[in-house]
């Protein structure tokens, strides 16, 4: 019994119940007539839900009928959405089944398992009985209406129709034969749509309990790491450093992915966790209303009521107990953060898994290094969220339960939940991941080798006349630092972190086969600084040259930021397969005889969606990007990779690899007349073991208030005016 066997079986029963196949192997096959079951079954809920609504808009009923038909148009119409969202989204659950699968498969402990396999179907059968317990006592109170009630007040009120599913057609009038069919199949239809919807409320609750467990699995994985380290120190052996580093690296590996799986199941299930969220809240706003507008209640009409809340608040309570697993308060924050604990507690894992214990040395060192690094990682909260903005916790069940059981006692419930998110939003909105302490670092990048488009140093500057590099000293010409872009005559660009190691008057200016002396380096202070220097670009002044006889410039793009999130930046993003519209080219620091030419493909989604499934070449390049929601720059489009398997000798696959070996390389529109989109500014180094192999593919726009105000730096020592604090005191 492990993971896979559960998802598989999970797979099984979802297939069952007509909602299609989304197990990644050919075990569940929808043959033809499987599949004119699965269109004619939907078109069938898809009527029975149009006919609620018209109900709802348009039908003329008793109050408790009205009352019904609006609760279920809402409901129903809310569970087909999630259901079609199940269905569209088939290929991603699949991909993410078989990830889900292979994490962790050769660390899972049986006896953890059986836990796993328990806790899932414990709460899959305590969901469908509280769904088919509250349509059993609707089927009950209408029988009970329609036969004792019809029956003794037949003179007064006439005939009183069996009524579940309230629909426009048939009347509430209309007494025939085939009324009461029509009604009787219509109930039937309800109680065949509930099991598919079951399936798929508890599809994302399933993931969610899994990785969970994932996580315990991980910790228990560097718990015995520590142990077998311990018995391996005292029995003397050589290998004890290595054999406990290589474990330690296993872990991290695993930890990266399931980073990653909680991000994709954010992706793939976030908007149906967020709609039956909506969907508890709307219909216990709905339910608690007429409680608190009909105190006195008949017994079996309160019973019906109470079950039909009782099965929405556990299928919310599933969503937000399993997503708040074993959680903590961190009281070192200004505002409760809501955490799970088995992430959480894998830091202190790390940190005792023995590396302090390593005699000196070099793999001490390096198991050091990876020990800051990976607690540092594991110490990020990781933490799902509804539309966003509402933390899926303990915290945030216990008070919805207590705001609707307010607006039940007779204050307006919808207006005390409605007040309830709109807190939430401003205490726990989340802002983009800019404003996360830090990123993390890539793989090693494929060798562009004979690949690309290769031109020496003369065929450079003629081609890019506005293109050159920057090198340490006038004599030491073959040590390429970064790649230089021209934007005004004595005025360069590059990536403000390679500027940084040179020093004014000894470093040079390759431009146009020429030398320039450096007479200004203008880099971000304080105040403009970003973190890890992803988007701060620097500027180089030079010093004439005699034999220069005009400047080669390129513009920049025309183009205004709005807000912080970069929405701004993706207009350049290309999704679909078409020619590049930008390049990339850059110096080889490691030749300098070599000159690079790469179609380019910028844009928001590129690092975080293409560049992290890079295979790991060695443990030292262990840590992987997660969330690079940040301008960059990729070498292939989504099309072209090919997300079914990592094999590195795939076309596309090495294509989406590659990555330029240097920072400040321009990233240039193809169409005339050439535009500057960027300069690379941001990759690797700061935390790999190896700081001088960088490989940039983050973005820095030219169009930031902080390149604004180096310009007008540069400007007034171009002039030679005195320079004043108030132009250049943040540089």
């Amino acid at each position: 019994m492990n993971s896979r066997s559960l998802l598989r079986d999970y797979c099984k029963y979802a297939y069952y119940t007509g909602i299609g196949d989304y197990w990644f192997e050919p075990l569940y096959r929808e043959t033809p007539w499987y599949r004119v079951c699965f269109y004619l079954s939907f078109t069938i809920y898809l009527s029975l839900i149009v006919f609620e609504n018209l109900a709802a808009w348009l039908g003329e009923f008793p109050d408790v009928e009205k009352n019904s038909s609006v609760m279920f148009a809402v409901i129903h119409t809310i569970v087909l959405t999630k259901m079609f969202l199940v269905v569209f989204r088939k290929e991603a659950v699949k991909q993410i089944n078989i990830e889900m699968a292979n994490v962790g498969s050769d660390l899972e402990e049986a006896a953890l398992m059986r836990r796993q396999y328990s806790k899932v179907r414990s709460g899959i059968l305590c969901y469908m009985l509280s769904v088919y317990a509250s349509l059993g006592t609707y089927a009950a109170e209408s029988a009970r209406r329609s036969l004792v009630e019809g029956i003794l007040f037949y003179p007064l009120w006439g005939c009183i129709p069996f009524y579940t599913v309230v629909t426009y057609y048939p009347k509430y009038e209309d007494e025939s034969t085939t009324a009461d069919v029509f009604r009787v199949l219509f109930y039937i239809i309800w109680l065949v749509m509930m099991m598919p919807m079951i399936f798929a409320d508890c599809f994302p609750i399933t993931h969610v309990i899994i990785l969970s467990f994932k996580f315990i699995t991980l910790r228990r994985h560097f718990e015995r790491v520590r142990e077998v380290f311990d018995e391996d120190l005292l029995m003397k052996r050589s290998d004890a450093v290595e054999r406990m580093r290589d474990g330690f690296l296993q872990g991290i590996l695993m930890h990266q992915k399931l980073i990653r799986l909680a991000d994709d199941i954010h992706r793939i299930f976030g908007i149906i966790m967020s709609l039956q969220v909506c969907e508890s809240s709307a219909v216990a706003v709905l339910l608690l209303l007429r409680l608190a507008q009909s105190p006195r209640m008949e017994l079996f009409n309160a019973f019906m009521t109470y079950t039909f809340v009782a099965s929405l608040f556990f299928l919310l309570g599933l969503n937000l107990w399993n997503a708040g697993e074993m959680t903590y308060q961190a009281s070192s924050t200004r505002h409760h953060v809501v955490y799970l604990i088995e992430a959480s507690l894998l830091s202190t894992a790390m940190f005792q898994s023995g590396w302090h214990l390593a005699p000196p040395g070099p793999a001490a060192r390096a198991a050091r290094r990876l020990a800051l690094v990976s607690c540092a990682q594991a110490q990020k909260p990781l933490v799902l969220k509804a539309f966003g903005i509402q933390d899926l916790s303990y915290g945030t069940f216990v008070s919805g339960l207590v705001m609707a059981s307010w607006g039940a006692l007779g204050a307006p419930a919808g207006l005390c939940l409605l007040l309830h998110v709109v807190y939430s939003s401003a205490r726990y909105s989340q802002m983009m991941n800019t404003e996360a302490p830090y990123y993390g670092t890539l793989n090693n990048s494929v060798n562009l080798g004979s690949r690309q488009p290769i031109r020496s140093y003369s065929e450079a500057f003629s081609r890019w006349p506005w293109v050159g590099r920057v090198v340490p000293s006038a004599t030491n010409t073959g040590d390429t630092r970064c790649t230089v872009t021209c934007v005004r005559d004595h005025v360069f660009i590059s990536a403000s972190r390679c500027l940084l190691g040179l020093t004014i008057g000894v470093a040079a200016v390759h431009y146009k086969d020429l030398v320039f002396e450096t007479k200004a380096l203008i880099t971000p202070g304080d105040r403009y600084r970003t973190k890890q220097a992803f988007e701060d670009i620097g500027v180089l002044l030079v010093y004439d040259n005699k034999s220069l006889k005009a400047w080669d410039t390129i513009e920049p793009v025309s183009v205004e930021r709005s807000g912080s999130n970069y929405s701004w930046f993706q207009q350049f993003e290309v999704v679909q397969p078409k020619q590049a519209d930008y390049m990339v080219m850059a110096f080889d620091p490691r030749d300098q005889e070599l000159f690079y030419e790469l179609e380019a493909y910028p844009g928001l989604l590129g690092c975080e969606k293409l560049l992290y499934r890079a295979p790991v070449a060695s443990w030292e390049n262990y840590m992987k990007p997660e969330y690079f929601r940040v301008p960059c720059i990729c070498f292939c489009n989504f099309d072209e990779f090919n997300v079914k398997d990592y094999n590195i000798t795939d076309e596309y696959d090495l294509q989406c690899r590659l990555n330029i070996w240097i920072e400040g390389a321009p990233v240039v529109s193809t169409s005339s007349p050439r535009r500057l989109l960027g300069v690379t500014t941001w990759g690797p180094g700061l935390f790999t073991l190896y700081p001088k192999e960088r490989y940039a593919v983050g973005l820095g726009v030219p169009n930031s208030a902080a390149y604004r105000a180096a310009m007008r730096c540069a400007d007034v020592i171009l002039r030679g005016a005195e320079i004043s604090d108030a132009v250049c005191e943040d540089f």
